[in-house]
């Protein structure tokens, strides 16, 4: 009995590693996505998270779903086309591979203007269409819990730019990077993390039941 025991461990373990090989060789990435110099064929990743605010630091879900933002078509006027798809073995794809969604993506030396991105995993929540990618100016943030507050302990919302230090979601961290907030809905709060190159995170705190999912961005 106990042999059989280990012996399904030992199962369950290259299993595990199986599975895990198979997500690194679902996508191949050669050329980061860089905003400063969009071309076509660069592409992120990013894995999903969720879990409730009181265990941000202990007990986060990470994984289930990959996504591949890719930059397919350059259009004259720095116009360019994103293509936004799940990776094989994401827990999202149950019997089919969802088709992929399109939207446009218009790049200037120091703002990119996303209009139609309601569809998007990681940009649906901001209302503002533009992202800054050298701010005149910027606040300081904190991360308290699953949010950010600045001065006097205020929430996080609204047309600033902050830059937050550190936002750590268990063992994973982002550090020192731009920051810009959703509207001030009445459910929920979102939150974009990227610099002058890239897009490194994007999480959302829902206020009905203190949960929060979002993407960060993957990494080897």
């Amino acid at each position: 009995m106990r042999q059989f025991l280990l012996l399904s461990l030992v199962l369950i373990l290259i299993s595990s590693c199986s599975n895990d090989e198979e997500r690194r060789a679902s996508f191949t990435i050669e050329k980061d996505m860089n905003f400063s110099a969009l071309e076509v064929g660069q592409k992120l990743a990013f894995i999903n998270y969720n879990s409730n605010c009181s265990d941000i630091t202990s007990d986060v879900n990470f994984g289930g779903d990959t996504i591949i933002l890719e930059v397919i078509t350059n259009h004259e006027n720095r116009e360019f086309v994103i293509s936004e798809y799940y990776t094989p073995y994401s827990e999202s794809i149950v019997d089919i591979q969802p088709p992929a969604i399109e939207y446009s993506i218009h790049w200037e030396d120091d703002f990119i203007r996303i209009p139609e991105r309601f569809n998007s995993q990681v940009f649906w929540f901001y209302a503002n269409d533009t992202i800054w990618l050298e701010p005149q100016n910027t606040i300081a943030l904190t991360q308290v819990g699953c949010q950010l507050e600045k001065e006097d302990n205020v929430v996080f919302v609204g047309n600033e730019i902050g830059v937050t230090p550190q936002f750590k979601i268990m063992d994973k961290r982002i550090r020192n990077k731009l920051t810009v907030s959703c509207e001030p809905y009445f459910d929920l709060d979102g939150y974009l993390f990227y610099d002058r190159n890239t897009l490194y995170g994007s999480h959302v705190t829902y206020f009905l039941n203190d949960n929060f999912q979002g993407w960060i961005r993957y990494t080897d």
